[in-house]
């Protein structure tokens, strides 16, 4: 029983956020939000798993200047900025985005 305890105010911590919005600014807003806060979490992930594949290289190899990790932290890092700024810049290159944000809007209709 304490493990569902646990599990439940875990989920509750993660998507605290989505109940706050939706209560300050509504059942629209909240939505465009639910939409661009998982974005946001698909675009940590790229990170996420550079990080779990170059952790095993990178904690048995005895170079002291890890350059082969700042090498790859560098460039995932310009990969992961390169893809911000494009969905920032061109929405057009994600009309799926568009798509869903005028279902939403028109569901609250």
């Amino acid at each position: 029983m304490k493990f569902y305890i646990s599990i439940i105010a875990g989920v509750i911590i993660i998507r605290a956020d989505l109940l706050i919005v939706n209560h300050f600014r509504g059942e629209a807003e909240t939505g465009v939000y639910a939409v661009a806060s998982q974005v946001a979490a698909l675009l940590m992930l790229l990170p996420a798993v550079i990080a779990m594949l170059l952790f095993p290289r990178v904690a048995s190899d005895p170079d002291p200047r890890a350059e082969f990790a700042l090498r790859v932290t560098r460039n995932a890092s310009v990969l992961n900025v390169l893809i911000c700024v494009s969905l920032a810049r061109h929405r057009s290159c994600c009309p799926w985005f568009m798509a869903l944000g005028s279902r939403i809007q028109q569901f609250n209709s």
